[in-house]
């Protein structure tokens, strides 16, 4: 444990709930103020009303009567994570005429100054909070600091990013063995380490899916990917044909494209589904959901039925249909194709269902896991989105809290599951230089 106090201001807690479990090995140092902020956001209403739940159903896991270090002690160990601490500073004595954010800042000024006091670092997503804190003399933490911990996740932090480039010694002594209609092979543990079941190989002249990984015997199973094209749309690049594959393989039921703008995560989902659709008769129907922008979070502010309220929505799932040839307004009209709010999707169940999943860095882990938990047999689902913060508009999520990114962890070694990070953008150069710098 190092002798560094990471203190967390309550926006931290808000965009973040359960960020005290996602922990690895850190000293966090927690403000009654923060607490009583909790407490009061709980009951504001919308979505930071959530979160502070969240957040206090959270810190009630830790700062439990029966902790082992909690009798007569300020410091509370984290359950399942033995390198956390949590030390609850002092509360001030006659300072009850302030509160908030300067309550917070007396509180840590009074601990820096204190006996045996460890080195306090502040966390806050308050930029002026933070100006406030660096001005009296506290060292500010960056988003950096968060990850070192183990909290923060971006698309730059996920492990697998779906395609490993390998070099002829990746293949060592193969000596051709095939099991079923893959190739059953030994690689350098350099390589086994970095390889992921439903990810994808790329040598000097082909490239392999993994189907299966068995660590303990340090062997993979690699199956040739085809270039057949999906619904008349061609892959342009390599990881177009990595996601291409997916969609279109039966065995794997989540595919989860992540990427820029422009990158074509939408028109390769939308071409896999409407071939599984009409060509192949696998699924019967469509359905694609989006978690609308908070501003516009009530459904009734727009004409017409939870269709049309939501179509103006999902413009690149419109636009990928007219693109390949298909008329939105008929397919809706037919009931081929689906729009949901997910505020209706309680007690559902999806058979047979192609889902699409839009803007999937937008939603919580817990809004992901309630609409992937109703598929039913024979459904598969496709999560399409951009986890970088400049993409998120969801107040009560951060690109280490998002549902999309917990998915893409959670189901890294599922044999059902296949990760690709599509990385060429095909817009103009406007759109292209836009994405980068503004």
């Amino acid at each position: 444990m190092n002798s560094t106090l990471v203190v967390l201001d309550t926006n931290v807690f808000i965009r973040q709930p359960e960020v005290l479990l996602q922990l690895s090995d850190a000293n966090v140092g927690l403000s009654l103020e923060v607490l009583r902020e909790l407490d009061r956001l709980k009951a504001s209403g919308g979505s930071a009303a959530y979160a502070a739940r969240r957040a206090i159903k959270t810190l009630s896991e830790v700062l439990v009567v029966d902790n082992e270090m909690a009798r007569g002690s300020f410091v509370y160990r984290v359950p399942g994570s033995e390198g956390v601490l949590i030390t609850l500073l002092p509360q001030l004595e006659g300072v009850s005429d302030i509160s908030g954010d300067d309550l917070i800042l007396e509180e840590l000024l009074a601990y820096a100054d204190s006996e045996d006091a460890l080195d306090v670092v502040f966390y806050t997503h308050d930029l002026n909070f933070r100006m406030r804190a660096m001005l009296d003399g506290l060292e500010c933490a960056d988003e950096k600091t968060l990850q070192d911990l183990g909290v923060h996740i971006s698309e730059e932090d996920i492990e697998s990013d779906g395609l490993l480039e390998v070099k002829d010694d990746f293949w060592g002594d193969f000596d051709g063995a095939s099991e079923g209609k893959g190739y059953s092979l030994y690689p350098p543990q350099h390589y086994l380490d970095q390889i992921t079941v439903g990810s994808f190989i790329k040598d000097s002249q082909k490239i392999y899916r993994v189907v299966e990984c068995v660590r303990e015997e340090g062997r993979v199973v690699l199956q040739v990917i085809k270039r057949n094209p999906v619904d008349g749309i061609e892959a342009r690049d390599d990881r177009q044909r990595c996601a291409l594959d997916a969609l279109a393989c039966d065995d794997v039921e989540l595919v989860v494209l992540s990427g820029a703008a422009g990158c074509g995560k939408s028109l390769l989902a939308v071409a896999a589904a409407m071939k599984a659709i009409n060509s192949d008769n696998t699924h019967d129907s469509l359905i694609v959901l989006k978690n609308k922008p908070p501003i516009v979070e009530e459904d009734g502010f727009l004409p017409g039925d939870l269709q049309d309220k939501m179509v103006p929505f999902i413009p690149g799932i419109t636009d990928a249909l007219v693109e390949l040839g298909y008329d939105p307004e008929e397919l809706l009209g037919e009931g081929v194709i689906e729009m949901r709010s997910i505020n209706t999707i309680r007690g559902a169940s999806w058979r047979g269902k192609f889902v699409i999943i839009e803007e999937g860095q937008n939603l919580t882990a817990k809004a992901m896991k309630a609409i992937l938990t109703r598929l039913g047999e024979g459904s598969k689902v496709v999560i399409t989105g951009n986890i970088v913060s400049s993409q998120i508009d969801a107040v009560n999520v951060s690109a280490g809290s998002c549902g999309m990114a917990r998915v893409i962890e959670a189901f890294s070694e599922h044999e059902l599951a296949s990760h690709v990070q599509l990385q060429s953008m095909y817009r103009n150069g406007i759109a292209a230089h836009a994405e980068r710098a503004l």
